[in-house]
């Protein structure tokens, strides 16, 4: 996927959008920061990742969202879930 990183810390602002979060600490938020460090609750992550969803379009098991902690983890996840080689 095309600057896939870009295109998660986007989607997570957007998610986020209107919320009590610092736009500043998002642009500033590395790979592999926590996304709980945060303050992001379980409803705006659910929100964040029904977005890499419709915008990777893809699917992210519900039971592998526990383990999916920052944007890096996610990262690697999305591109093993859609490596050719991955898939039988």
């Amino acid at each position: 996927m095309e600057n896939l990183p870009e295109k998660l810390r986007e989607l997570l602002k957007t998610s986020l959008q209107g919320g009590n979060y610092d736009p500043e600490s998002l642009d500033r938020l590395q790979p592999d920061a926590l996304l709980e460090d945060l303050g992001i609750d379980s409803l705006d992550m659910t929100d964040f990742f029904l977005r890499v969803q419709d915008a990777c379009n893809c699917r992210i098991k519900r039971e592998d969202f526990s383990r999916l902690v920052s944007l890096s983890a996610i990262q690697a996840y999305l591109e093993q879930s859609t490596d050719p080689a991955q898939k039988e």
